[in-house]
Formats: structure tokens, sequence, C-alpha cells
């Protein structure tokens, strides 16, 4: 049964892949080699002296951010073409007050040169003899350091090689969206949308309301031990404009439009959720929200991060690269 529930947008950790390709400035059809750099240089060599080119702050003007590596958990394996760690990351630029959020009371007032860093995961990996690496960054709610780490990282590549840049492409294979949609149990559908508190309140006629940011969620879940046909989910999926948004309340609450849509699956034992845009098209977003610790300061404990990530790495390692 489908059921509505509003409630406070979560501070939910997901993880969001790319692939980092690299060829030179003239030419837009080739990607090189990532381990010899199209001949230029080494990737290892190269990687390993931008990392260590993140051990003081460093700023972004553009994007008004900051950007630096903690090194307490820090981890290069050149033998395993491995990199992982915790980048810490945040904004600047306008002045701000902190507050106890149940008191109201004033604790600090924020300075426009100072920023509130947070500390975002990533894993790094270059397989041997192959035109791309893959890059795993931790998301927190809409929170992310994709835009800053591919900045600096474009950029530290221009000082070393002037000839070459690189890009960062949204990975989500078809083979894996394939194993999720037709070889998976799916477990649930949830559908979200981000709505103004002031137009929810409108919606349901209600005038006491908080003025909190808040997510509406529409589930379909299958019954207890069970799962959704994955007949009825892909042709759901596909068809965006499906006849249960002609259901008045739904229609009403915004549901028709403009929403965000995900899959829970179960494979192999393993529990993943994949955010799906309103187009059915496949978002770089891996939700490992219940697959974590959280530690007392509300960020991911690094173990389990760093588990759950490698998990996913080896997915995307046997999809893009299956041995034959």
């Amino acid at each position: 049964m489908a059921k509505t529930v509003t409630k406070n947008i979560p501070h939910r950790v997901t993880l969001a892949c790319y692939l980092i390709k690299i060829r030179e400035l003239k030419n837009t059809e080739t990607y090189l080699n990532i381990d010899t750099l199209g001949g230029s240089g080494n990737f290892g060599q190269f990687i390993q002296e931008f990392f260590n080119s993140m051990h003081s702050v460093d700023k972004n003007e553009e994007k008004k951010k900051t950007v630096q590596l903690d090194t307490t958990n820090f981890t290069l394996n050149i033998a395993k073409r491995k990199i992982s760690g915790i980048i810490k990351s945040g904004e600047y630029g306008t002045e701000g007050t902190i507050i106890d959020s149940n008191t109201g009371e004033v604790k600090y007032r924020k300075k426009v040169g100072e920023a509130d860093e947070r500390p975002f995961y990533f894993l790094l990996h270059f397989p041997e003899n192959k035109d791309e690496a893959i890059i795993i960054l931790q998301r927190t709610g809409n929170l992310g350091i994709v835009d800053v780490v591919n900045y600096k990282l474009r950029e530290f590549l221009k000082t070393k090689y002037s000839h070459l840049t690189l890009e960062f492409q949204p990975l989500v294979t078809k083979e894996l969206m394939n194993l999720f949609m037709n070889e998976s149990n799916i477990r649930k559908v949830t559908l979200t949308k981000y709505i103004k508190p002031s137009d929810v309140a409108t919606k349901v006629q209600k005038k006491d309301h908080t003025e909190k940011a808040i997510a509406m969620e529409l589930s379909f879940r299958a019954p207890r031990g069970g799962f959704l046909d994955r007949r009825v989910v892909k042709k759901f999926v596909d068809d965006p404009n499906t006849k249960i948004f002609s259901i008045k309340g739904i229609k009403q609450l915004g549901f028709d439009n403009d929403y965000f849509a995900s899959i829970q699956v179960s494979h192999n034992g393993t529990v993943r959720t994949v955010d799906l845009s309103d187009t059915g098209q496949v978002r770089p977003y891996y939700d490992i929200h219940e697959e974590i610790q959280l530690e007392s300061s509300g960020h991911p404990n690094f173990d389990s991060i760093n588990a759950a990530s490698n998990n996913l790495l080896n997915d995307l390692i046997n999809d893009l690269y299956p041995i034959k």
C-alpha cells in the first residue's frame, strides 16, 4: 500500500561515482592511458604529488570553498592502485550566526573569511592499462566535494602538464542498472519531492506549521518477506506520467511533476538504494546511509564508510571490466 510521509529532510549519506578521464587540450575525441598519461608521465606519481599538495588549506575563490586533506586516515596503496581518505571542505564568503538549536542562544558569530569545514570521504582507483580512473565521493544531503576536487585536480594537472586536461564523468554502468532492474529483488520504490513548508501547509490546510525544510515521500513497499513485481516497477520508472498521478490527492500534493525516484533492491544478500531522476535516468548516487555507522559528531565512522565504498567499487569494477 502506498503511503505519504512528511518529515524533515535527513542528512543522508550517499556516494557519488565518477570516471576521471584525461586528454590533450586540442583533442576532444581520444582519452589517454591513465597509467602513462599518454606517455607524458606516471599517474601514480602524479596523484601522490597531488595529495601531498593538499596538506595545507587551499581556497577556491570562484566557489568560495576551502579544501584540504585530513592525513589521519589517508591511505595510498600504489600496488593496489587505490587511494582513500578524508577531504575537509567548507564554504566562506558570508557572515553567519551559530546558535543553540534548542534555546536560540548565540554561540558564535562567523566572519566572512571563516569556513565551516566538514569531512567528506573519498576513494580513488586507477586500473591498469585503462583510459580512466574511478573516484567515489561522499555526499551528505546536498553537500559534496565533487566541484572543488574536480577543479583542484584539473588545475594541478595543468601545472604539471600544460597540454593536458581532465574530465569528471558521472558513472553508473548499464550492466549495473540492468542488474538492479532485471535480476535483483526490488523491495521498495520511493518518490521524494522537496516542498516549501508554506506550500505543504496550504495544500493540507494546516496553519500551525513550522518553517523548516521538509521532504515529502510516497513509498511503495513489498509485503514483509516479499518483493515488488519487476515488470510493474520498470513500467512505473520508465513512465513518469503513470496513472497514479491522476489520483486527486496525490496530484494536489505535487507528485505529478518535479520529483525524485529511488529503488531499493536486494542482490546476493546486499541491499542497495539507487536514485533515479524523474526521466528514469540513473543518478550517480548510491544511498549507503543504512549501511554505515555515524559518530557522535553526526559524520560517518571511517571504517564503515570505507567498507561500503570498497564494496561498491568492487561492483563497479566487475561491471566495467568483466573477466572474460
